[in-house]
């Protein structure tokens, strides 16, 4: 979409789940686009089917008091569950039938969770590591783990590529993740870095720290623009399948949409949102997934842009 065509923004809201106890954590769409995923703190996954709206509980058998993060394959066929133990678990979309059970970090919460475009590697966030598997057969294979100086609050791997970014206090830091070495460090003075994303075309890094988003080169590692995007902590920043708008979530609670084109806002919403993991595009519409900042309600829009 030509973003210089676009005179206004409107949501419609799709659809909606709502919880009387047991928080929603962290969401994802599956790749394919058919059904977002919700952890939630009951040791169960919420799943949502974008065609018909409705929605099912799946139950994950876990020794944990709650699951923290999913995250898809990059087939859509196999749902990673990150739990506040330090439990992982990998399980059939499909079916939920289990498939592998690790004990990556015993005593600490798995806070982020990412594949690589080719499926070879998962990274597994946990305080001050990063856990480092290959998926082989039914078995997850350790194959390292690297050590951040600060809390690890969001990591990502860059598309098509082995290179891993991890938010730290004051810095985003670039990792080889098939040489366990550290590349680079984009350096973001307004620290510490909530969330991190990458453009679809691996071109673009974005962070969001306090009250200020920062936008990266990923090849030549130069900040291209920083500007003001919250008066409080910014908690979470996703991009939209084509790279042409970005989201941004702030402790605040308001969404807001973001030209990737000039960094100019199109438009914003109350959401309450809080938590990290409040903001989930999707991977072949503009379609936006969003929850509040106790962690009860889901809701999905669509954004409507006006030329």
């Amino acid at each position: 979409m030509s973003n210089t065509e676009i005179t206004a923004l409107d949501f419609d809201l799709l659809g909606s789940i709502s919880v009387v106890e047991n928080i929603f954590n962290w969401m994802a769409w599956s790749p394919d686009g058919k059904t977002l995923a919700i952890a939630n703190l009951n040791d169960q996954i919420c799943f949502w089917n974008l065609e018909t709206s409705k929605h099912w509980w799946q139950l994950v058998r876990m020794a944990s008091a709650g699951i923290s993060y999913v995250v898809w394959s990059p087939d859509s066929s196999i749902i990673a569950s990150g739990c506040v133990d330090g439990t992982i678990k990998l399980q059939n979309a499909e079916n939920g039938q289990g498939i592998s059970q690790n004990n990556v970090d015993p005593g600490s919460t798995i806070d982020s969770m990412t594949w690589s475009s080719d499926g070879s590697l998962l990274a597994i966030g946990s305080q001050r590591k990063i856990h480092l598997f290959t998926p082989i057969g039914n078995e997850l294979i350790n194959k390292g783990t690297l050590l951040q100086q600060d809390k690890v609050e969001s990591i990502a791997f860059k598309p098509n590529s082995t290179i891993l970014a991890a938010s730290s206090n004051f810095d985003v830091d670039l990792w080889d993740a098939r040489t366990e070495k550290l590349v680079s460090k984009l350096d973001d003075p307004r620290g510490p870095v909530g969330s991190v994303a990458w453009s679809p075309d691996g071109k673009i890094i974005v962070s969001g720290a306090w009250g200020y988003i920062y936008v990266w080169n990923s090849e030549t590692e130069m900040l291209i623009k920083d500007f003001k995007g919250a008066t409080d902590w910014i908690t979470s920043v996703t991009l939209s399948y084509d790279g042409s708008f970005l989201a941004s979530a702030s402790r605040e609670g308001i969404v807001r949409i973001w030209s990737c084109k000039d960094w100019k806002m199109y438009g914003e919403f109350n959401q309450k949102i809080g938590k990290i993991g409040g903001l989930a595009f999707h991977p072949s519409k503009y379609v936006l997934a969003t929850h509040d900042k106790q962690g009860l309600c889901v809701n999905v829009w669509k954004l409507v842009f006006s030329k």
